[in-house]
């Protein structure tokens, strides 16, 4: 059985959001494999870019084949976000609307100021969209102060 691409998956659903929910944030058991379900081929580059940006969170051992249950909650919140931060400047996906959903929360505040900028260059370059939900409703992401 083959799986849809992001890209057709996107076009056939139009343009409503790109959950990253807390409580799901993996399909699969290591970023590599997880990145191989997006592209459906090995992508060394892409993975090495999403390992590389983690660095700046400070988690340890990044490997791409690593089990993604070994990382903390927190860590696990970053690398999802640095996985579709890199997945959209590698298939140039434009105009996504990103809803985090209790991913700002668990992460420390020097991380979340940190991930906002990443986000805020997605949105500069690519035009996504990103919005949070808090108590029951969606509120786009100040970039600024990054508050919520």
């Amino acid at each position: 059985m083959s799986l849809p691409s992001l890209n057709h998956t996107l076009s056939q659903l139009g343009r409503s959001y790109l959950v990253v929910d807390v409580h799901c944030l993996f399909v699969a058991a290591s970023l590599r494999e997880e990145v191989w379900l997006y592209s459906q081929r090995e992508e060394a580059e892409l993975l090495a870019q999403v390992c590389q940006r983690a660095e700046a969170f400070r988690i340890r051992d990044v490997n791409p084949d690593r089990e993604l249950v070994t990382y903390s909650g927190g860590e696990q919140a970053i690398l999802a976000c640095l996985l579709i931060l890199v997945l959209i400047r590698a298939l140039d996906l434009k105009q996504l609307q990103l809803l985090l959903c209790g991913v700002l929360e668990s992460i420390s505040h020097e991380n979340r100021k940190l991930l906002c900028r990443h986000f805020r260059d997605a949105a500069e370059t690519h035009g996504v969209g990103v919005h949070h939900m808090r108590d029951n409703q969606i509120s786009e992401l100040a970039f600024g102060s990054c508050a919520f």
